[in-house]
Order: structure tokens, then C-alpha cells, then sequence
């Protein structure tokens, strides 16, 4: 979706939805386009699946409206970027729209775009708290003008890490 939809503001909301655990509404600009959700590991179970099964619904007509206006486009980079990797512990509630806006407030000039790519829990409690989950993020770091030194990244990152620390008490694995 960000591919497509470039600077729009997509956000996931979550909403509670019988048979579905972690799921939430997709949202571009506020406006409700989709559904996104786990099954329950006992429906999968039921269905023989042994990986967790996640489904998507996205109200096409919808979406080829917004994507009707966009005609900016960007010229490819010409100087290499730097990504990093953090993992956080959080409290297993605590939505990922917390963690973007936290990021977003920031608004370090050498971040070119952030993701989630992995979220862990663990019933049992034996990893990680059972109240609390791992989310694990790839920071992209880039300055259009120049190639950054590596310190000019680990600085950038540093301060992406304390906003975080210090917006949500996160705790880094």
C-alpha cells in the first residue's frame, strides 16, 4: 500500500473481529479501505495450517479512487543509503500507530522511511513477558545530496532510539 500510495497517511486500527486475533481496520487519510487480521491458532489448527494465517480485505473501488490523483514522482536515489535494525519490548497492547507517530513526531531529517517487520509474543511467557510483544523495525537512512558517513547514522539512529525510549518506555532487545 505505502508503494502505491506514497506520502498518504495509511494507519491500522485495531478492531476486534470474531475468529480473528490482531485485527485492525486499514485507513488512507482516515477513510476506512480494508480489513487486515490473524485467524485464531485454533482455526488454523482446525484447518491444518502449522504457520499463522493472516488475510487481507481491500475495498478496490476504494482504493482506485485514491490512487486516481497521484501523479508525483520521485527520480531514483543517487547516493546508497543505510538501513538499521531494532527490536523493542513493549506492552502487548500498545498499538503500532503509537510507535509511527512517535517516529513521525521526530521527524529526523536523515530518515527516509521506517518499517515493522516482525512481531513476537509469547503466550507462555517464557521468551518474552506475556503481556508484553517484540516489534522489530528496519530504519532506511539516506541525504539525497551525499553519501552519509557512518557516524552520521549511527547518530540519526540514536536519536530515533531515545525518542522512542522516551515516548513509549520501550525497552531494546
Amino acid at each position: 500500500l505505502s508503494a502505491l500510495l506514497g506520502d498518504r497517511k495509511i494507519t491500522f486500527t485495531p478492531k476486534d473481529r470474531p475468529g480473528f486475533v490482531l485485527a485492525s481496520d486499514i485507513k488512507v487519510d482516515d477513510q476506512n479501505i480494508g480489513v487486515f487480521a490473524r485467524l485464531t491458532p485454533a482455526r488454523e489448527r482446525e484447518l491444518d495450517f502449522t504457520t499463522p494465517v493472516f488475510v487481507a480485505e481491500l475495498d478496490l473501488g476504494k482504493l482506485r479512487k485514491l490512487l486516481n490523483g497521484i501523479s508525483h514522482v520521485e527520480d531514483l536515489p543517487q547516493f546508497p543509503g543505510s538501513s538499521r535494525d531494532a527490536a523493542m519490548e513493549l506492552p502487548l497492547t500498545t498499538p503500532n500507530a503509537l510507535i509511527e507517530a512517535v517516529i513521525a513526531k521526530l521527524a529526523e531529517p536523515l530518515l527516509v522511511s521506517s518499517e515493522c517487520f516482525d512481531v513476537f509474543t509469547d503466550p507462555t511467557g517464557q521468551k518474552i513477558a506475556a503481556d508484553s510483544k517484540s516489534v522489530a523495525y528496519r530504519f532506511h537512512y539516506r541525504e539525497a545530496t551525499r553519501t552519509l558517513k557512518t557516524e552520521e547514522i549511527d547518530t540519526a539512529h540514536q536519536k530515533v532510539l531515545e525518542a522512542l525510549t522516551k515516548g513509549l518506555g520501550v525497552k531494546f532487545r
